[in-house]
């Protein structure tokens, strides 16, 4: 089965961080999604996404990243919403 191609931002682009969640070793390469703002997530030491014109956000997508570590890093994101500080 192949993996999926994977747009991260944030505390998931640093090496050291990535490692520590994901135990395979990836290819990846710069990128930006066009069309979005990286805004401080309330009450929170990171991040969300939030659509905004005229925005972009600079990523990295780690390419043919396979469903076993989609999955720890959905553990890993959690899946609390609070809002975004502006």
């Amino acid at each position: 089965m192949m993996g999926v191609n994977l747009f991260v931002y944030g505390t998931l682009r640093h090496p050291g961080i990535w490692a520590a969640v994901v135990p395979n070793p990836y290819a990846s390469l710069p990128a930006f999604l066009q069309g979005y703002v990286a805004l401080r997530v309330r009450d929170a030491d990171y991040p969300g996404l939030v659509e905004r014109e005229g925005n972009s956000v600079e990523g990295l997508v780690y390419l043919d990243v396979s469903g076993d570590d989609l999955r720890r890093l959905d553990r890993f994101e959690g899946n609390q919403i609070r809002g975004y500080a502006e």
